[in-house]
């Protein structure tokens, strides 16, 4: 589970220039008063930019490549040596994507992800039309997709800065002339440092301070506390940034798009050799979120009229010695109950509990990887062979409390991704005895199986599109350098 955990903070810092911002881009550095009254612009022009040069349009992406397709995959949308999963449109017509040649590839140094996304051209996919449009990486506007990239605005607009700090909206990909937005910020706007989940407010960092910015209303406000660690809320009603020094953190929740201080939460690190933490807040619903890793273990934040703050020490477990304490939570859509599970792991302990908060019933569970699964109904535990090198997957009930435990169908599933309303998910096997893996589409919540296939190449990549309609799969082989293929499927159902 720890593994996965690192795996997707470096995977989420390599598709920033496709639509996702990374957990560790370079943080500004501000010990400003956090009593700060934020100021807003309301007059807004708009000023058209000079002609770009036109995007590459591919009409018959079928005919113009030749991908190598596992039998019984989905049919090929794009192949290049290099390519990122990026984000839908609202509408879930468009799908971006980022697309790397083998130049790119050679471009990118260790350690690339953590706060530099990797080289290659924009694309969008049109799902109505079937063609991609490509935006080089060095185009005449600049336009900075590598880490300028803001979201979607409205049906399939989208914003995005250019290399001098202007706000660029183009109304529909690869159609139409950009135009900036005047008015907005009195200051170049350098970069992202983070979106929220529906990509309508985003926090960006300018030469001089930071704006929360609300992409619909096309406003923003200037932030006093503000750095790459920072989340909002689900429902974007809520911005949570830590800030600080060494060990000695505070985090400061404000609301949005108001920029109005609520609270701000001292806390200090838990400080350990090999303790991955980026001090981002964790939004579990739309009002609470956990901090973690701390020296007093996981702390659980309720927002409200009174903020309440909650607790969870290693003696909570009953266990004893040195121990790090990681929390994940999720609310059940059903009851509305929010449950934690709780890793701990020490010199001798590498155990999994799992809280409900309705009752405040804390129970072991009987393997330590787990994961929610079914929309936060379920979970997925998995259970290694005395080789740790062979997992069996297992199935049970979040509640009631001691739900029985029952396996799931074969192949094994692991990181499952679900569909935004967890109607399906998608899943990689563990390789089989000649390497490959299978990739598995089920509906939920009856594991009834929709569509598989099998690849050789080992890491899988998915994005539902808004309405549920269709994924995004991307395959990357094991080494890109050895002359193996990235391609891209979309899957679509009725």
């Amino acid at each position: 589970m720890k593994k996965h955990i690192f795996e997707v903070i470096i995977l989420v810092g390599l598709l920033t220039a496709c639509g996702i911002q990374p957990d560790s881009s370079p943080a500004p550095s501000v010990t400003s008063s956090p009593s700060h009254t934020p100021t807003s612009t309301t007059q807004l022009t708009q000023t058209r930019l000079p002609p770009t040069i036109t995007p590459t349009i591919i009409l018959n992406p079928s005919q113009t490549i030749t991908p190598k397709v596992p039998p019984g995959a989905p049919s090929a949308i794009a192949t290049a040596p290099g390519l990122f999963t990026g984000s839908w449109s609202p509408d879930g017509r468009y799908f971006s994507f980022l697309s790397q040649t083998r130049e790119d590839i050679s471009n990118m140094f260790v350690g690339e992800g953590k706060g530099y996304p990797p080289p290659g051209a924009q694309n969008f996919y049109d799902l109505q039309t079937g063609q991609i449009c490509s935006y080089p990486e060095h185009v005449v506007l600049q336009l900075n997709f590598r880490t300028g990239w803001i979201g979607w605005k409205g049906e399939h607009a989208y914003q995005v800065l250019t290399d001098d700090g202007d706000l660029v909206t183009l109304e529909t990909p690869c159609v139409g002339e950009p135009h900036i937005l005047a008015g907005v910020f009195t200051e170049p706007v350098l970069s992202v440092l983070t979106l929220s989940q529906s990509d309508h407010m985003a926090l960006l960092y300018g030469k001089k301070t930071c704006w929360l910015y609300d992409l619909g209303k096309e406003a923003a406000v200037s932030l006093e506390q503000c750095s790459n660690a920072a989340t909002f809320s689900p429902n974007d009603a809520w911005l949570a940034v830590t800030t600080g020094t060494n060990s000695d953190l505070t985090t400061y929740v404000y609301t949005a798009p108001g920029g109005v201080l609520q609270k701000a939460i001292p806390w200090k690190v838990y400080e350990s050799p090999g303790v991955g933490f980026s001090g981002e807040p964790q939004w579990v619903s739309d009002y609470q979120f956990i901090l973690d890793p701390t020296t007093s273990g996981p702390i659980l934040v309720s927002l409200g009229k009174e903020p309440q703050i909650e607790m969870f020490p290693a003696d909570l477990f009953d266990v004893s010695g040195a121990v790090h304490i990681s929390a994940s939570g999720s609310v059940d859509p059903d009851n509305g109950n929010l449950h934690i599970i709780f890793y701990l792991t020490g010199e001798g302990i590498n155990q999994t509990f799992l809280y409900h908060t309705e009752n405040h019933t804390v129970e072991k569970l009987p393997y330590t990887n787990v994961w929610w699964y079914d929309g936060n109904r379920s979970l997925l535990l998995c259970k290694y062979d005395e080789t740790s090198s062979t997992c069996t997957y297992w199935l049970r009930a979040v509640d009631p409390p001691q739900s029985v435990l029952s396996q799931t169908p074969a192949p094994p599933i692991s990181y499952p991704v679900e569909s935004p309303d967890g109607s399906r998910s998608v899943t990689t096997s563990q390789p089989d005895v000649s390497g490959e893996f299978t990739i598995t589409i089920r509906s939920l919540p009856n594991q009834a199986e929709l569509k598989s296939w099998t690849d050789a190449n080992d890491t899988y990549y998915f994005s539902w599109s808004p309405d549920n309609s269709s994924l995004a799969a991307v395959s990357r082989p094991v080494d890109p350098s050895l002359g193996s293929q990235s391609v891209l499927y979309i899957i679509t159902f009725k």
